[in-house]
């Protein structure tokens, strides 16, 4: 049986892959003190004040005799084995965001084209007139693996004018992994350099439904830039889009 000194290192552990993650992809600082802080507030007697009652079996939790974090393919879930720190991320994070979601309603919200924006999909593009840009951004839903679904689209480039404030309603769609949201200047998490928006890590829905959470910032000087998911290969199976920001 784990002990909560177990437990307690196999979530440190995960604290350091997900800091080693943020500072990959320019996001230390407040984002890495986020990651690290979900995971401490993330507990056993923190996630089952959280969770709502269930019928179903509980996954396995990843644990070695060791305290490191181990990914047995045994846990029924191809992704345990396919892309193990974002399956123990998930659910180590289980339950951490703002609110939860029912599935089929974050579906819906990420269906709906967003006020004052107009949708070309011919060019997969969302363009903003307005200066209060909201969006919802779910991430790797059902028949959009590894993808961000944004106003029906998939992985839309988004265009915003200058000095916009924008607020990105971000949504785990993904069942058994762990993902984020995060603004840079490039794609890739190697060298996207310093990020210039997004949220914490959020983890494997409850009960109540996928985890969620606002993410707002004000939209940087005129240029092309990327949002993407900095989980190890993520953005290079397509979860990365461009987010485009208009001269005045």
């Amino acid at each position: 049986m784990r002990t909560d000194a177990h437990s307690n290192r196999g979530r440190r552990l995960l604290g350091m892959l997900l800091a080693a993650v943020l500072v990959a992809a320019g996001a230390g600082g407040a984002l890495g003190a986020l990651a690290t802080g979900a995971l401490k507030d993330n507990g056993p007697s923190a996630r089952a004040a959280r969770r709502a009652p269930t019928s179903q079996p509980a996954r396995p939790t990843p644990s070695s005799p060791s305290g490191a974090p181990s990914y047995p393919a045994a846990a029924g879930d191809p992704a345990a084995t396919t892309d193990p720190a974002a399956f123990y991320a998930g659910e180590a994070m289980r339950g951490n965001g703002d609110t939860a979601i029912p599935l089929a309603r974050a579906q819906r919200l990420a269906a709906q084209v967003p006020a004052g924006a107009a949708v070309e999909r011919s060019s997969n593009s969302l363009r903003f007139t307005t200066s209060d840009v909201r969006f919802v951004a779910l991430a790797s839903p059902p028949g959009d693996d590894m993808h961000f679904r944004i106003a029906g689209m998939t992985d839309p480039t988004i265009t915003v004018p200058n000095g916009a404030e924008v607020t990105v309603r971000f949504i785990n769609g993904d069942n058994d992994m762990a993902h984020m949201w995060l603004l840079a200047r490039g794609p890739d998490p190697a060298g996207a350099g310093a990020t210039i928006a997004g949220g914490r890590p959020l983890g494997d829905p409850t009960a109540a439904g996928q985890q969620a959470e606002t993410i707002a910032f004000q939209a940087p000087a005129p240029g092309t830039y990327h949002y993407f998911c900095a989980f190890p290969t993520h953005a290079m199976q397509g979860m990365e889009g461009r987010f485009v920001v208009e001269s005045s």
